[in-house]
């Protein structure tokens, strides 16, 4: 083989590892952009979950319910002292009236029978999050044989640790500081 050849192949395996290189180097590039569009439309769609909780936080729907509840008491006033639209307009507000009572006594009861639920996760003193919560099995020793039990144990941020309905160490925290 001449020398021509030689370096001729050597400059033709040069820029093919060159294209190659390139090559890898732009779908790499189109990957990360697509990588990119992935998580923002992600962010998106999370954005807008998180402001569909927000509009349905029972705290929220609450609040819109009384002002309606406040708003249809105060037309029903209007309309009794009016009295031209008779008194089926009257029936009509009493009607959508006792419905967003309704609505609003179902979400008290919501929200108190979630508060219950809640409150075994949060410290009784001063509502700090729990931050262990565990059952360990123990063996007691009992007359030449062991008695297996169970031990609850909850820990909390503010340095409260419950076992067995007992607390063990005291809350440490301000009232102020979680309310």
């Amino acid at each position: 083989m001449s020398n021509d050849v030689i370096f001729g192949t050597q400059i033709i395996s040069i820029i093919v590892f060159i294209l190659t290189v390139f090559g890898l180097y732009k779908l790499l590039i189109s990957q990360k952009d697509s990588t990119i569009q992935t998580l923002k439309e992600r962010i998106e769609a999370l954005k807008e979950d998180l402001q569909r909780a927000k509009e349905t936080d029972p705290d929220i729907l609450l609040e819109r319910y009384s002002n309606r509840a406040t708003k249809l008491e105060e037309e029903l006033v209007r309309l009794t002292l009016e009295k031209p639209d008779g008194p089926q307009a009257i029936k009509d507000k009493e009607k959508e009236l006792g419905k967003i009572k309704f609505k609003i006594n179902m979400l008290n009861k919501r929200l108190q029978r979630t508060q219950k639920l809640l409150s075994d996760f949060f410290c009784p003193h001063c509502g700090a999050m729990i931050t262990e919560r565990r059952y360990d099995s123990i063996c007691l020793p009992f007359d030449n044989s062991n008695i297996e039990s169970e031990r609850e144990y909850y820990a909390f941020e503010c340095g409260l640790e419950i076992v067995n309905g007992r607390e063990i160490s005291t809350c440490c925290v301000k009232d102020e500081e979680y309310a």
